[in-house]
């Protein structure tokens, strides 16, 4: 089950909006339904912050090292050499 699938469940499971959960996140309405359709990952830190308030294990949620392998390659410089492939690559190498 992909990221958005888990989150939409865990909210209607809970019985709760977008526009709640949305709220609760301190974040839009529309992010959480970019979430739930796969057009967008969570951060990490909304990650920990869902996994809270449906008190599950984050790692229920999604695998932690591609969230943070996406949130480094968006610190890459324009026009830089490395892509995001190559540096989930490198990090995998040297850090996992």
């Amino acid at each position: 089950m992909q990221t958005g699938q888990i989150i939409a469940k865990l909210r209607t499971e809970a019985g709760i909006s977008q526009y709640q959960l949305a709220d609760a996140l301190f974040v839009s309405r529309d992010l959480v339904s970019k979430w739930e359709t796969g057009k967008r990952l969570p951060e990490y830190k909304m990650i920990l912050a869902m996994a809270e308030l449906f008190s599950v294990d984050p790692e229920i949620l999604i695998e932690k090292n591609s969230i943070l392998t996406e949130e480094l390659s968006g610190l890459l410089p324009d026009g830089c050499p490395v892509d995001a492939d190559a540096l989930k690559k490198e990090l995998k190498e040297k850090y996992l």
